[in-house]
């Protein structure tokens, strides 16, 4: 089945990282383990983050780290789940 949805993983090493997302998409990002700030804010262990038509992430990775990332398009050429309760 064909899906605009993308859901990665990123092994971060300790260090400075640009992830590349997806144009004209919303990211939901957890991360799985270790720590990192993400365009300048902090995340540790179990953080959820939301990005929205962002293309390039300044990661700043202070141990190793899991990024778990799913993009979906903005707006989403499909009815959300939220729109179908309105």
């Amino acid at each position: 089945m064909d899906t605009p949805v993308r859901a990665r993983r990123f092994d971060l090493s300790q260090g400075e990282h640009t992830v590349e997302l997806a144009p004209e998409h919303k990211a939901g990002l957890f991360l799985l383990n270790g720590e990192l700030a993400l365009s300048g804010t902090s995340m540790q262990k179990g953080d959820f983050a939301l990005t929205e038509q962002e293309q390039n992430l300044a990661i700043n990775a202070s141990s190793d780290a899991v990024l778990f990332a799913i993009e979906a398009p903005d707006p989403a050429p499909y009815q959300t789940y939220a729109a179908s309760r309105h």
